[in-house]
């Protein structure tokens, strides 16, 4: 064959080539685009969400009106709450009812699909006055969606579990199911009573003797004296209850409380909170947003663990109410994580305090006693920058001194550490207590209150434990091996 045939031959073929590509693509975009619009066409409803004014389930007794933006029912009038967003989630899902297929064009009967006694419809009045009923039979055999029409048109569709669930719902779903909510950093106050113990916190006082405690907050219940809060232990407790959201409503006008144990709670929680919110608000002809505090208050009643009551409870789940509404509903079960023990709530140091409001420091131990002191000054000082200006400023310049003799800095601090380092490992059992001499008595000097004295001494209790007594009030144990080691410290003070 001679070269100008080949040429041709091979022409020929490119152009196939090119000519079946072309045409293979066209045809795939043709497809592409004819599913494409046949996706978009199936839709039971097509409806402008904004041109609907009411929403009616007429086998359940449920109206919403749209008034301006805003839902209302008058199921408010029985202290019902609607939630804004979720209707409008609610009415776009009828107003575009997605469907899969058509199961039947005309049948002749709409028994088999749950239709001629339809277990669900749905009534949206237009602002035209116009009305779409829509209509929800059974489950299909696959279980995986639901039989549906419009009223006045023959076709039944099979509408996908999602959206079309959204026929059967109740005034339940239009409700607020949102609980205050808040975040640790925003807790002032909170209250918790459960069994025989009520634990409460406050905000840490900004008078009187300021403990290092590294925390905002004080426990003051059910200990005699304040403790400081645990900072992680506070925020792993409020961290669940400001996100509660109510699972279920079970009654709105009860007859009686007792058979959700709320007549008397397990427990009662009592959070008060200001949180930080952005608002927009007009200044002149312009908008502007704004951090504003709020305050945020949640008092919630906890009954009966509700599968225990009956087979129709789902698990995990308990009865609950706020304290000044009648409205019974759902939880998710969080008992295990508010059974918290007033214990595990408090930081542990004996006593600890910023050795900068300390002026003396006198130390007892096993008969002996012992005074640390801080002499402070003011001195000026000149110091040069790196091109030889000269700077002038005040510090304080600090002297240690024990039992009358200048010691080292880093010897009188560790000493001062390991005073202020004693931690509590337990609370005095219930029925005991300390007997005897203080085997350890640490007396603060303090500066902040002036001329304040704060004692804290160390009693026998057991061969194990020392018991800490603190204005006289003894609660908590301190193992003794803590307590010898102050011993090792006050000699090493003065040593060379």
């Amino acid at each position: 064959m001679s070269r100008q045939k080949n040429l041709i031959i091979a022409g020929v073929a490119l152009v196939v080539l090119i000519g079946g590509y072309f045409g293979a693509s066209a045809y795939k975009k043709a497809q592409f685009e004819k599913q494409a619009e046949q996706y978009k066409s199936l839709y039971m409803t097509e409806i402008d969400t904004k041109k609907v004014t009411r929403i009616e389930l007429p086998l359940k007794g449920v109206m919403l009106e749209r008034k301006g933006e805003t839902w209302t029912s008058p199921a408010e009038a029985q202290g019902v709450q609607l939630d804004q967003e979720e209707i409008k989630s609610i009415l776009w899902s009828l107003c575009n009812m997605r469907y899969e297929r058509v199961a039947d064009e005309n049948p002749g009967d709409l028994g088999p699909f749950g239709l001629s006694n339809p277990r669900a419809k749905v009534v949206l009045t237009l602002d035209d006055g116009s009305k779409i009923e829509l209509l929800g039979g059974d489950k299909t055999p696959t279980g995986m969606g639901y039989y549906g029409m419009k009223a006045g048109e023959p076709k039944v569709y099979i509408l996908p579990s999602y959206p079309g669930e959204r026929l059967y719902i109740s005034l339940t779903d239009f409700r607020n199911r949102k609980l205050p909510s808040f975040n640790p950093e925003d807790v002032e106050r909170l209250t918790l009573v459960y069994g025989n113990t009520r634990i409460s916190i406050e905000p840490k006082p900004t008078t009187g003797v300021q403990e290092a405690s590294f925390t905002t907050h004080v426990l003051t219940s059910p200990y005699k004296l304040p403790r400081g809060v645990d900072s992680q232990a506070f925020n792993k407790l409020i961290t669940p209850l400001g996100k509660l959201q109510i699972k279920d409503f079970v009654s709105d006008k009860p007859t009686s409380l007792a058979p959700y144990g709320l007549d008397k709670p397990d427990y009662e929680i009592s959070v008060k909170a200001k949180v930080k919110e952005t608002v927009k608000e007009k200044e002149g002809e312009k908008e502007v947003e704004k951090e504003i505090q709020k305050d945020v208050a949640l008092h919630l009643l906890i009954g009966k663990e509700a599968a225990k009551t009956g087979p129709e409870w789902e698990k995990n789940r308990v009865f609950a109410k706020l304290k000044d509404s009648p409205t019974v509903f759902l939880l998710e079960d969080i008992r295990s994580d508010i059974s918290v023990k007033p214990f595990d709530l408090i930081d542990k140091f004996a006593f600890i305090i910023n050795i900068d409001k300390v002026d003396k420091l006198q130390i007892e131990y096993l008969g002996t006693r012992h005074t640390g002191e801080i002499k402070r000054e003011k001195v000026t000082v000149t110091e040069k920058d790196k091109d030889g200006k000269e700077t002038r400023k005040e510090e304080t310049r600090e002297t240690f001194l024990f039992d009358g003799k200048e010691v080292k800095e880093n010897k009188f601090k560790d000493l001062y550490q390991n005073c202020i380092g004693l931690v509590i490992e337990g609370e005095i059992p219930p029925g005991s207590k300390a007997a005897g001499k203080a085997e350890l008595t640490l007396e603060y000097h303090l500066n902040d209150p002036v001329g304040k004295i704060q004692r804290v001494q160390y009693l026998p209790f057991n061969r194990d434990f020392s018991a800490l007594s603190r204005e006289g009030v003894v609660e908590f144990l301190v193992s003794k091996r803590q307590v010898e080691k102050i011993a090792e410290s006050l000699k090493k003070v003065t040593e060379p």
